[in-house]
């Protein structure tokens, strides 16, 4: 067992692309999915000029760009085709007031000229599962995706979203493993945070570090790797914990690849 182990670089706005590819190149890793939104290193509307280019100043640290998260608009996916970066990530929104079936046809006519555009740039669509009202579940992904062909629209698999959601991983995998372009390894549980007389209740999500909660990293680790998944592992941080940012992202990757 092998992977390649990228992070997020969403909460890194104030470093230049040099002083980024040092922090990742110091903590360990040899990947990173890139934040391509504005404000950050490079913003989105000038991605075919500079994207390539923030790619290169990353190979100096030995860092790889295995993917982007940003806006679904032209210049993007001309920025990733520029930089040899093979897929966009999003989430799909879906209108709980539609039902499932038919909020699932309103956010395909939405996505109508994403998909063009990643056909005609051969960039493509990584979908991501997410908790809240949107494409949640393994099953719901494996729904999504059954609508598109597989050279344009790819899965990303969030193990703490799975996890929040109840699922058992190994059924979850095996519903989307053939789409996987990218598995987002979290962890996450729940805490109840109204007191326990309240009729109503009230849970919040913690994402936490890998050895903690609800999601079985061994688990899906020896899954993915039985069944032959070569793509990217991110650890997508969203610690609760902020102040510990790096050394839970250190603990993590050293938790991870202890696992292989």
């Amino acid at each position: 067992m092998s992977f390649q182990y990228a992070t997020f670089t969403k909460p890194f706005t104030k470093e230049t692309p040099d002083e980024l590819g040092k922090l990742f190149s110091t903590l360990g890793f040899d990947s990173m999915e890139f934040c391509l939104r504005e404000g950050y290193q490079v913003n989105p509307a000038e991605a075919e000029k500079k994207l390539p280019v923030f790619v290169d100043q990353m190979k100096n640290y030995g860092i790889k760009v295995i993917g982007v998260a940003g806006p679904l608009s032209e210049p993007v996916f001309a920025g990733c085709k520029a930089a040899g970066i093979p897929h966009i990530r999003t989430l799909v929104m879906l209108d709980l007031k539609l039902g499932f079936y038919d909020a699932v046809d309103q956010a395909m006519k939405k996505m109508e000229g994403a998909v063009a555009l990643a056909e005609k740039y051969g960039v493509m669509l990584g979908i991501q599962n997410h908790y809240g009202p949107m494409i949640n579940t393994a099953m719901e992904l494996r729904y999504f995706l059954d609508k598109y062909p597989k050279n344009l629209v790819g899965a990303i698999w969030d193990s703490a979203s799975s996890c929040l959601a109840g699922e058992e991983h190994e059924f979850a995998l095996s519903l989307i493993a053939d789409r996987l372009v990218m598995v987002n390894l979290k962890n996450a549980y729940y805490i109840r945070s109204s007191t326990y007389d309240n009729p109503t209740g009230k849970y919040d999500r913690i994402i936490c570090s890998g050895r903690q909660g609800m999601a079985r990293w061994p688990v899906i680790l020896s899954y993915l790797s039985a069944c032959g998944y070569k793509g990217p592992m991110c650890l997508a941080h969203e610690y609760n914990d902020e102040a510990r940012l790096l050394e839970l992202l250190k603990e993590d990757l050293a938790y991870a690849r202890s696992l292989g």
